[in-house]
């Protein structure tokens, strides 16, 4: 017989990675979600990313990014351009030269905000100019 918690709490479905109600807390796998870095932009809005989602980043999407949290967090806190994406209005791409141009995407919500992607790229992507240098 399964032992019904008199007040449940959210845990984690081990085959899926997605929250479930009922679940006992795994800390190995919380742990595992905790904070890697944020950065507060000009627009007051704080972005943040776990080391989880850092590393499917940089394992999956774009591994050349792998080993420049500094620019990301640089070009999140000083852009040189802030554009708000023309598909998703809560979303926006901050701009940035070091060794070459760096687009970091930020999707945010009120004044807390999270890393979509970052990447290098050649050129500034069409979208609503919110701020800039």
């Amino acid at each position: 017989m399964r032992r019904v918690e008199k007040y449940p709490c959210w845990g984690w479905d081990r085959s899926f990675g997605l929250p479930q109600l009922h679940e006992p807390i795994d800390y190995r796998v919380r742990t595992k979600l905790e904070l890697y870095f944020k950065a507060k932009t000009p627009l007051g809005v704080v972005v943040r990313t776990t080391k989880v989602y850092w590393s499917y980043l940089i394992e999956k999407k774009h591994p050349q990014m792998e080993g420049k949290e500094k620019v990301v967090i640089e070009t999140l806190s000083k852009p040189k351009e802030i554009r708000r994406s023309i598909i998703d209005n809560n979303v926006y791409l901050y701009y940035k030269q070091f060794d070459r141009l760096y687009c970091v995407v930020a999707k945010h919500q009120g004044s807390e905000g999270f890393l979509v992607t970052a990447y290098p790229t050649d050129k500034v992507k069409e979208g609503e100019i919110i701020w800039t240098e």
